[in-house]
């Protein structure tokens, strides 16, 4: 049986534990173990319902309506901890995709020119591509600290990489193994970036008005 976990507070003490069966059936949603919510059809779920929690806030539990559906739980309107709709979880998978993309870059350009690997320096390896890699470890960490510069220079970067691509498809005549896969994971990349960059800007007005309050 699936289960997701949900936190109440920064501090992780009060739990929320959301568990259902196949296709979203028999959905029960539990506060320190005690029950607190169920559904037994997805329908149901999709429609949602708002609870008021032992401290006055509200708790809004619902199935979004979206191609591939995920559980949606927000506190007063805001997403929480542990959703995918958290606008913290996406800063944060952002800030681990340029990471991961930083060492891949350093690693197997390093590699590639070390060993002289061909199939490496064929899918675009070298001294270049470590460079670059240096330059993403550097945006992960803007991106962790809420660095808008950071994401949209992440954006530029591999949207040149795109071009380059494009440049490399048409002076090979199409013959190339590597740059349309390329150029489907650089604009899965970019898509992913786009929506951290819509999660800072979130969050940054909600820090905003939290100050001004």
């Amino acid at each position: 049986m699936p289960q997701r976990y949900f936190y109440l507070d920064d501090e992780k003490q009060q739990c929320l534990t959301a568990s259902w069966k196949h296709n979203w059936q028999h959905f029960t949603l539990r506060l320190q173990n005690q029950e607190i919510s169920s559904f037994t059809m997805k329908e149901e779920l999709a429609e949602g319902q708002v609870y008021v929690m032992p401290d006055g806030r509200l708790l809004s539990v619902r199935l979004n309506r979206r191609k591939e559906p995920d559980l949606v739980l927000s506190l007063d309107g805001m997403p929480m901890h542990g959703c995918d709709t958290d606008l913290r979880r996406q800063v944060k998978n952002n800030y681990q995709l340029a990471f991961f993309l930083g060492i891949l870059n350093i690693i197997g350009g390093l590699l590639a020119e070390s060993v002289q690997s061909e199939l490496l320096l064929h899918l675009g390896f070298g001294f270049e591509t470590a460079i670059v890699g240096m330059a993403y470890l550097s945006l992960s960490w803007g991106i962790k600290h809420l660095s808008l510069f950071a994401v949209y220079a992440m954006i530029a970067l591999l949207a040149f990489d795109i071009v380059f691509l494009c440049i490399l498809t048409v002076l090979e005549n199409g013959t190339g193994s590597y740059p349309a896969s390329g150029l489907l994971l650089n604009s899965v990349f970019i898509y992913a970036f786009v929506k951290g960059a819509g999660a800072i800007k979130k969050l940054k007005t909600k820090v905003a008005a939290t100050i001004t309050a």
